[in-house]
């Protein structure tokens, strides 16, 4: 265990600055457990929250960001019976109010009360950070803690939206919009069997799918993804389709591409 005072974190200041700043340490209360950062990702919502004005941060502003990390839990607070010191863990990104019907479903992205770790002063951009145990799982050794940051925020996120599709090898995947969440998308949809075509207006990310093993890229901004899918697939269209831009017309093309 650490004998420290500080530790040191990430904070951002808006209008694109950032500093490291250094906090006390506190003992993890009731529910609450320490944790020894070893890794945390960076979230595209994280390079908004940095072009934000100080005014727009608001809660955010001058506390630690970050909310896909893993680590080592230091201590457990009262009350926490299935972490101990030592434990590798990662951190889910979202905190609900952990009563509602959808929170005691598991659904605690669907909570109307729903917060980011970061935005309720859990931020995991630090060498240290409390977080409250019922939003950490534990790690497998066979995954290193990068991984861990990964199905923290992002693969998660893929996961659940691809186990409501359920893909299996009979099925043609489109991913619309090759950024961090549909090139994960593009692993965990592989990953269930499917065939995977991507769409994407951005060469480098058209690239990168490739390289992840899509079967074929379309560059939206030189050809009609509904014209190349139906061409793709004998004029049959694809079972499954999942959108991750946010485009209007990529939702429209997402359902107008699928099979009837």
């Amino acid at each position: 265990m650490t004998n420290k005072q500080k530790y040191k974190g990430l904070v951002l200041l808006g209008d694109r600055h950032a500093e490291v700043r250094e906090f006390p340490y506190s003992e993890p209360k009731t529910g609450e457990i320490l944790i020894q950062m070893k890794a945390a990702g960076i979230c595209g919502s994280d390079l908004h929250f940095y072009r934000n004005t100080p005014e727009e941060l608001g809660i955010r502003r001058a506390v630690v960001i970050g909310h896909e990390p893993s680590g080592i839990v230091e201590k457990v607070g009262p009350g926490v019976s299935i972490f101990r010191p030592g434990d590798r863990i990662a951190v889910n990104h979202t905190l609900g109010c952990n009563h509602c019907e959808y929170c005691l479903a598991g659904e605690t992205a669907l909570c109307s009360e729903n917060v980011g770790i970061a935005a309720a002063g859990f931020g995991g951009d630090a060498e240290y950070a409390l977080m409250p145990a019922n939003t950490c799982f534990h790690l497998p050794q066979e995954l290193s803690f990068i991984e861990g940051t990964f199905i923290a925020c992002t693969g998660a996120t893929v996961y659940n939206a691809l186990r409501k599709l359920k893909p299996s090898g009979r099925d043609k995947l489109v991913v619309f919009g090759l950024g961090p969440v549909g090139l994960s998308a593009v692993l965990v949809g592989k990953a269930l069997g499917a065939t995977i075509f991507g769409v994407d207006v951005i060469p480098e990310r058209l690239e990168m799918a490739k390289m992840l093993g899509v079967s074929e890229v379309i560059n939206a901004s030189e050809t009609n993804p509904i014209e190349a899918v139906q061409s793709l697939t004998e004029g049959k269209g694809v079972e499954l389709a999942l959108e991750t831009s946010g485009s209007p017309v990529a939702q429209s093309d997402a359902v107008d591409i699928l099979r009837p």
